[in-house]
């Protein structure tokens, strides 16, 4: 007990600081939760099975969601999550979202100590800081989906390889090699990528550490040992299906193989996505859903603005450059008195996520990246300390970088915090929308309780999660051919397509408008027959 007080005694300033920065990243990570809640089709989807789950009795799946557009699935250690967390908190849609929420809180912590690897104290916090506010990081911390707790598992998993690697601490590594089973086990089952990546620098790592010799192969075959114990429902699925799972695997990765060929082609998206999302990471500079630099081309207010535009591409492209130099520097040549194993973890990481990336390149969004989203918090400290250490007021010109890039931070969060600005920030709808939009359907649908929808903008099979058993919704399309003139008919679009798009339907159905509401980003009408 003396010895923690003494503890606290020395670190009082740094305990204050790393209790703000926490204090902010739970602020930012659970303001208005609920009402700001994404929730499109993938979280009414699940949503749905967990219901299934809970009130109809069904078995906890074998599987996860589908992977990358195939067959694949995924493990079902996302899906167990949810439940888990809909069992403590209630059978609602944000109680599905909490899992992830958790994971996100709790990486900034394990950030920390893992920066504290190789930074010292006051660079680590100053990371952590910045993760903390990172528009990436609590943007895919605040809904339902299976990749949003990637950087903590991701994050899990090296810090125990580190730790394992660290042999004055020999009794505590029977310890790591557990936890690294685990965020491994997990990992594995929340995307396609880490179910690659993750397995990969973990051998890779273990068997290039020198100094463990012949425990090598031992500490690979725990650590997969305990990792399998998280993934038996896939081993039965396959058991029972005669491994149905593991050739909608191969079949996914032949069919990605021959849709990019074009090697130039990959190269260049895979090193112009790597750009972007390091930029999108620490500046939340870049494209916010795909993966190119398509939102910096354009001002909301409308035109470009030249000079602007260059120095955010300047930035992104020099970020890059000096971190991944200074990144290979420091591996070619370790640092006296630093954490080479960090280092070196480091650098397989990047190089074999490079390469995972590197056929998928021209098809990823901004979510490909969670498993990677630490490197570029890395990349910060390292340019501090290979060129911004070095020079005069290198201290003051990191400080203001720093400053710089949280005020970014922080101006695009304000945008995603406010419903009609969000547009460009997020796909997907939100969970105080759809409902709304669910309730006007129910309230003013006919007596026998069905109703046409159309719907321009979102995804209408969002709303049978609230109307299922209320409203039988029947989707229209442009050949929809004769409608049921006693049926209501609504329509659901945006406020900057309402009137062509109600003319236009109008003119095709032959109903005409009753009445309109608006919610969010979203604008409903309602239209009965003219007869």
């Amino acid at each position: 007990m003396e010895n923690l007080r003494n503890i606290i005694r020395r670190n009082k300033a740094s305990l204050i600081v790393f209790a703000a920065i926490f204090s902010v990243g739970i602020f930012l990570r659970v303001y208005n939760f609920n009402g700001l809640l994404v929730f499109g089709f993938d979280q009414s989807r699940d949503a749905q099975l967990a219901k299934n789950i809970i009130e109809n009795h069904q078995s906890l799946p074998l599987l996860g969601p589908h992977a990358m557009g195939t067959r694949f699935k995924l493990g079902p250690a996302y899906y167990y999550f949810q439940y888990l967390s809909a069992v403590i908190f209630g059978d609602r849609p944000q109680s599905l979202a909490y899992p992830d929420l958790l994971f996100s809180i709790a990486t900034i912590p394990l950030l920390f100590f893992f920066l504290r690897k190789y930074f010292n104290k006051d660079v680590s916090l100053a990371l952590a800081g910045l993760w903390s506010i990172s528009f990436f990081a609590v943007k895919f911390s605040r809904f339902a989906w299976n990749p949003n707790s990637l950087p903590f598992f991701t994050l899990l998993l090296l810090y125990a390889l580190l730790e394992i690697a660290d042999s004055e601490k020999g009794r505590h590594k029977n310890w790591w090699l557990a936890v690294a089973g685990i965020a491994l086990g997990v990992g594995v089952q929340l995307h396609t990528l880490s179910l690659v990546i993750l397995p990969v620098v973990a051998v890779l790592f273990i068997w290039s550490k020198v100094g463990l010799k012949e425990r090598r192969a031992k500490y690979i075959a725990i650590i997969f040992a305990a990792a399998l114990l998280l993934n038996v429902p896939q081993v039965v699925s396959e058991m029972k299906t005669g491994g149905r799972n593991t050739r909608d695997f191969i079949v996914g990765v032949k069919e990605e193989l021959r849709n990019h060929t074009d090697l130039a082609t990959n190269l260049f998206a895979d090193v112009s996505c790597h750009v972007q999302a390091n930029s999108l990471i620490v500046s939340s500079y870049g494209d916010n859903v795909g993966c190119s630099f398509g939102d910096i081309f354009y001002k909301q207010e409308g035109g470009f603005y030249y000079a602007s535009l260059l120095g955010k591409i300047a930035f992104a492209f020099a970020f890059s450059v000096f971190g991944y130099l200074a990144l290979f520097s420091f591996w070619k040549k370790p640092p006296a008195g630093k954490n080479d194993d960090f280092i070196r973890l480091i650098s397989m990481f990047v190089a074999v996520s490079f390469l995972a990336f590197f056929m998928v390149a021209v098809g990823m969004t901004d979510r490909y990246y969670l498993v990677f989203a630490f490197v570029p918090i890395v990349l910060l400290g390292l340019i501090y300390e290979r060129f911004l250490k070095k020079i005069r007021y290198g201290k003051s010109i990191f400080i203001i970088m720093l400053l710089v890039l949280a005020v970014q931070n922080a101006v695009t969060l304000k945008k995603y915090f406010t419903p009609f600005e969000r547009i460009g920030l997020m796909e997907d709808s939100m969970l105080s929308e759809n409902r709304a939009l669910a309730n006007f359907i129910s309230v003013n649908v006919g007596t026998d309780r069905k109703a046409y929808i159309s719907q321009k903008q979102g995804d209408w099979r969002i709303l049978n999660y609230f109307l299922t058993g209320k409203v039988y919704l029947i989707h229209i399309g442009k050949n929809s051919g004769f409608l049921d003139q006693s049926v209501p008919y609504f329509l659901i679009t945006d406020e900057a397509h309402k009137k062509t798009i109600i003319q236009a339907e109008q003119d095709l159905f032959g109903y005409a408008p009753a009445k309109q509401a608006s919610f969010g980003t979203f604008i409903i009408t309602e239209f009965l027959s003219q007869k």
